[in-house]
């Protein structure tokens, strides 16, 4: 649980988290709204800890699953060493193996139907490797606040001001295994 907090508290600029988490905050949020997760058979949210040589590199999952309409949204967070979006390719790979098991758990285990997720757009490259996965940007929110800043939404980052919106993308389970080519 710290190792997320640290992620967490390290990495506020790229999440929809507007402070600094305590240890009690951790602590209150594990026990009050995760572990009650784990007796119910059809939990809002399935999280997992990404290891890499039995050591925990990240954190993520299938959170806000609504099982009537079969659909989820994906939370994923790299170790703060591991989350540099630049051009030696660790993110990416990492990012893309984990998208892979989650339509996998989504699509084949649980029976969803659509996976979407919501990202800031000054994060090109993680936005490039949800669309390689088949996540395409779509819908729009109002104008809202994140970490205490005003923060534009839109439909297609390429669209937007550098570091002042937000990418809603989504994929259904009929072209979830497709290759970019295959979609087009």
């Amino acid at each position: 649980m710290e190792l997320i907090r640290v992620w967490r508290n390290a990495q506020m600029r790229v999440l929809r988290q507007s402070r600094p988490l305590s240890p009690e905050d951790q602590k209150r949020y594990f026990r009050d709204v995760v572990m009650p997760t784990f007796e119910q058979p059809q939990p809002p949210m399935l999280l997992f800890t990404y290891l890499l040589d039995d050591h925990p590199i990240g954190y993520g999952g299938l959170v806000h699953i609504d099982w009537e309409n079969r659909r989820a949204e994906i939370s994923f967070l790299l170790e703060t060493a591991r989350s540099r979006e630049d051009a030696d390719g660790e993110y990416a790979r990492l990012f893309s193996c984990f998208l892979a098991l989650m339509k996998r758990i989504a699509f084949d285990e649980l029976g969803l139907n659509r996976l979407y997720t919501e990202t800031f757009d000054i994060r090109p490259l993680h936005v490039q490797v949800l669309e390689q996965n088949g996540f395409r940007p779509e819908g729009a929110h109002a104008p809202a606040r994140a970490g205490g800043r005003p923060v534009r939404r839109f439909v297609d980052p390429r669209l937007s001001e550098r570091g002042a919106g937000l990418c809603l993308t989504g994929l259904s389970r009929g072209n979830a295994y497709l290759s970019a080519a295959e979609r087009e």
